[in-house]
């Protein structure tokens, strides 16, 4: 008989890699081994694709600390009612759903701590992924957090060793299990292309087009790509920008409105004027990477990059900054060019240096396609995930060997560490 699976979220907004994983985790399970649900704290995004995706999904908004409460410092009454409904609530839920295993992908530690507190008071065993190393989530880590769960996934090397520099003192719970994407769907979304995009654009067929694909953030670097497409279009005449995922505030007092009027006016600059393109978020993604020739991350902080993945699946060469999980991912030299983080001179000089040798994007291109299909492919993450829960629930045959041959055996199948 199946077992029941229970997978907690705590952003109904979420557009990123944690929503990514926790659909394909639910939509890809063998449901002869498994019945997923899905709990989101309200409606949103995430609840409308998960219910278009046919994943059976709950509401329960667990909790959400209120604004300024360390300002305050006791939590407001309303607050600790709702905790403390939410949790028997919560209890309910795992009791009537026969409950095997919880895994939650919250992005804050406390909801992790609260949601991993319940389930331990139920016997039932907790997986926490996490996809975040931003100081300000992870404070719960030195609460003993690493006491009530069963087992960490780390999406990167990188997220490891953050979760152990926050407080985390259990190294050995703690497995890396990279992002992944389903390389079938994404060929066959790209063999329908029609090239509207560039259309769209306004660009001839032949014209270079070098994009940056992420939500509108200081941290992912807009400002330092356009500093760097202004030192590539003074020698480099035709090339055209395109940002993705930039939506203008709403108001000029929203978050990030101010660096939105800084991308802008760099963007009206006389060497960029007429060839930046700023799209909204985009759900044919594979479009947007068949229309670039260079996909550029230059983020200053970033955890994994999946947008990396993607590109390189679309067998385009990436140029990415030498920070957080992103050196996981290229092959320097191979599948594309690591750069210094905030450094438009170093970013412009590799666009350059691929604008001008189309043989060597195509070349890092399929090398870039050969490392996704070897390391970053859904089959592999779904079998290693699937792994993970056995041992969490004791179904190994073999005992404590065959746990430790089967570290070894995923350590074979990380991606190396092949930058230089």
């Amino acid at each position: 008989m199946p077992k029941r699976l229970l997978l907690v979220a705590d952003d109904p907004a979420g557009r990123g890699g944690t929503e990514i994983r926790l659909l394909q985790t639910a939509a890809s399970l063998p449901p002869a081994r498994w019945r997923p649900l899905v709990v989101v704290p309200s409606g949103g995004h995430l609840y409308d694709l998960l219910m278009t995706s046919g994943v059976d999904t709950r509401v329960l908004n667990f909790y959400r600390l209120p604004r300024y409460w360390r300002v305050r410092r006791l939590f407001p009454v309303d607050t600790w009612i709702t905790l403390l409904i939410n949790r028997y609530r919560f209890r309910k839920l795992l009791e009537r759903e026969r409950v095997a295993l919880v895994h939650t992908v919250a992005k804050q530690t406390l909801n992790v701590w609260n949601v991993a507190r319940v389930a331990r008071q139920a016997n039932i065993p907790v997986v926490w992924s996490c996809g975040d190393t931003n100081p300000q989530v992870l404070g719960f880590c030195r609460r003993g957090l690493g006491s009530r769960l069963n087992r960490i996934i780390a999406i990167s090397q990188h997220v490891k060793e953050a979760l152990l520099h926050a407080g985390l003192d259990c190294p050995e719970k703690i497995e890396v299990l990279h992002n992944a994407i389903d390389l079938p769907d994404w060929d066959a979304r790209l063999s329908k292309l029609d090239g509207s995009l560039r259309a769209e654009l306004g660009l001839a067929p032949g014209r270079p087009l070098v994009g940056l694909v992420a939500r509108l953030d200081p941290v992912k670097g807009q400002h330092t790509f356009l500093q760097a497409a202004e030192l590539v279009a003074q020698t480099h005449t035709d090339v055209a920008f395109v940002l993705v995922g930039v939506i203008r505030p709403k108001s000029r007092r929203a978050v990030f409105a101010r660096y939105f009027a800084e991308v802008e006016a760099l963007a009206q600059r006389p060497a960029l004027r007429a060839r930046v393109k700023f799209l909204d978020w985009r759900s044919d993604l594979p479009d947007v990477m068949a229309s670039l020739d260079i996909l550029v991350q230059p983020s200053r902080r970033e955890t994994f990059g999946r947008v990396l993945i993607e590109a390189m699946a679309s067998r385009k060469p990436v140029i990415a900054t030498r920070i957080g999980g992103m050196p996981e991912i290229v092959t320097e030299g191979v599948t594309g060019i690591l750069v210094h983080p905030e450094d438009p001179r170093d970013l412009a000089a590799a666009i350059l240096e691929l604008l001008r040798d189309p043989n060597r994007r195509r070349t890092m291109g399929d090398a870039g396609r050969r490392r996704v299909e070897t390391y970053f492919g859904l089959p592999q993450r779904i079998h290693r995930l699937q792994t993970i829960y056995d041992r969490v629930l004791g179904q190994s045959n073999d005992g404590d060997s065959d746990t430790r041959s089967s570290h070894v055996r995923e350590d074979r199948e990380r991606p190396p560490a092949l930058t230089r």
